[in-house]
């Protein structure tokens, strides 16, 4: 996760803040955003939270491991701290199989 959040800050401009669900005093973290929600990665930019949920998974499980993780933080609009109420949140995962193969990033490096 670490590996992920380094390249993450490596690409930010400087309008973009990184907070990561990990212990680490280089990044800020989640709970500043989010009150009950334990999400991997999110970037502030302007008044848009860009969520990245890491899935390690087999590959005969891609699809459905996919599909449980956006299920499973949808709502996530309900646990925003006060001061991001107003913030738009887009969804996005990220998928790496047991075997190395990793998903398609396109969306998520296009949106930001």
């Amino acid at each position: 996760m670490e590996t992920l959040a380094d390249w993450l800050a490596s690409a930010l401009s400087s309008s973009q803040s990184l907070f990561v669900d990990i212990a680490s005093e280089k990044f800020h973290p989640v709970g500043v955003i989010f009150k009950a929600a334990r999400l991997d990665t999110v970037i502030r930019h302007d008044s848009e939270l860009f969520v990245l949920e890491l899935t390690v998974y087999h590959e005969s499980s891609l699809m459905p491991s996919k599909t449980y993780k956006l299920n499973k933080n949808k709502n996530h609009g309900h646990h925003l701290n006060n001061e991001y109420k107003h913030y738009a949140i887009r969804l996005f995962t990220l998928e790496v199989s047991t075997l190395g193969f990793v998903s398609d990033t396109d969306e998520y490096t296009a949106a930001l």
